[in-house]
Formats: C-alpha cells, structure tokens, sequence
C-alpha cells in the first residue's frame, strides 16, 4: 500500500500545504455547565467553615499538651533552647533573645541555656 503523502508532512495536509478537506475534523464547543444554587454554595462553604473550626478545637489539644512538671511551675527548672546555626550570627542573635523573653512567660520564671 503506497501513499502520496510524504512521512514528514503532518496528518491532514496535502504535499503543496493545503488541508485535506477529507480530514479536517469539525470542533463544536460543548455546553457550559448548569450554574450551581445559592444553596449548594452555601452548603459547601459552611462545611468548609464547620469542618475548619472542628480541626481548630480538636487538634488545638494536640498543640498545646500540658506541663512536663506536676504542678505546672517551672522554677528551679532550665529552659534549653537548641540554636543550629554557629553562634554570633543573626539567627543565633535572634535565638537567645527570643529565649530570654520567653522565660518571661513560663510559670515560675525558669533559666535559660541557649545549646547549639
């Protein structure tokens, strides 16, 4: 079976350029989709918004377990605050004074030890 097409034209087109008329597919565009009601909308925000602030109130219980201590008084105890980068740059500078106000406000006051 021979053709008269050459195998570097593309589908469709004749070897002067011009589109097979044979082979021109016809495009129609589709329909747009029916519009959703303002109930719908309404629904799925208020999912969204019940399902948001269920996380918020459950999970807030996963991020804020209570104290290590008994009574939940850390004084005599030493906050150790793990630095990773090399002392003396910015983000150690930021480190230990962030460190220093946040023994500001942990019940009883504990020291601080900045550990890199």
């Amino acid at each position: 079976m021979t053709s008269n097409k050459s195998s570097l034209e593309p589908p469709g087109t004749s070897p002067d350029g011009a589109a097979d008329s044979a082979e021109q597919t016809q495009h129609t565009e589709l329909p747009d989709p029916p519009k959703h009601s303002r109930r719908t909308i309404l629904a799925a925000v208020g999912a969204f918004a019940l399902l948001g602030t269920a996380t918020t109130v459950l999970g807030g219980s996963l991020l804020n377990p209570p104290s290590s201590t008994e009574d939940g008084d850390f004084s005599g105890e030493t906050l150790e605050f793990l630095i990773p980068l090399a002392s003396g740059g910015g983000t150690d500078t930021w480190a230990r004074f962030i460190g220093t106000e946040l023994t500001n406000y942990v019940a009883g006051r504990p020291g601080f030890a900045p550990r890199e």
